[in-house]
């Protein structure tokens, strides 16, 4: 009788979640779903763990650093959704595709994906006005900018050492988000 009861709460608690999942994706149906978020941020990191050693290798810069808490601190601002965007334009059109040829075709894919995710959280946050509402520009991440321009042809190596940070700091904005 109390194995029975054991299954019996089980098959509730699984009904329960799938229940849940149900109801998940029918609230994303809308182009500005946050449910898939955290899934997301998995498969950025996942694909970037496969190409990550390879740009590390490369950066010879040690004692300079492109993304530090100045960055994170400006996130957290109600200016954050503009440097959320200018970031997610800085690897999308100046890091990503200076990346792209300086790797080989094994790795090309992995950053390929890691581009295809940042694009969909680019258009995710400038579509998504009730989730990302932006305040009047304030900040803007030219100085970082920049420092990779200066940086010449090992800037693209520092930029996609750095990207890890990167996707610690989108994480703290969505999280950030949230709870507001």
């Amino acid at each position: 009788m109390h194995l029975d009861m054991m299954n019996l709460l089980c098959l509730c608690a699984m009904l329960s979640s799938l229940s849940c999942l149900a109801d998940c994706k029918m609230n994303c149906r809308d182009e500005c779903c946050m449910n898939n978020l955290p899934a997301k941020m998995r498969d950025l990191r996942i694909a970037h763990s496969k190409f990550r050693k390879h740009y590390q290798k490369h950066d010879d810069l040690f004692e300079t650093t492109l993304l530090d808490d100045s960055l994170r601190n400006m996130i957290k601002t109600p200016y954050g959704c503009h440097v959320m965007n200018d970031m997610l334009t800085f690897y999308l059109k100046d890091v990503l595709p200076k990346a792209l040829t300086k790797v080989n075709n094994e790795l090309k894919s992995s950053v390929e994906t890691v581009g295809s995710i940042l694009h969909d959280f680019h258009v995710t946050f400038t579509k998504c006005k009730k989730h990302f509402p932006c305040s009047k520009r304030m900040v803007s991440v030219k100085e970082i900018k920049e420092q990779y321009e200066n940086m010449k042809e090992t800037g693209v190596y520092k930029a996609m050492h750095e990207l890890n940070l990167f996707f610690f700091y989108i994480e703290e904005y969505l999280q950030n988000k949230n709870s507001n």
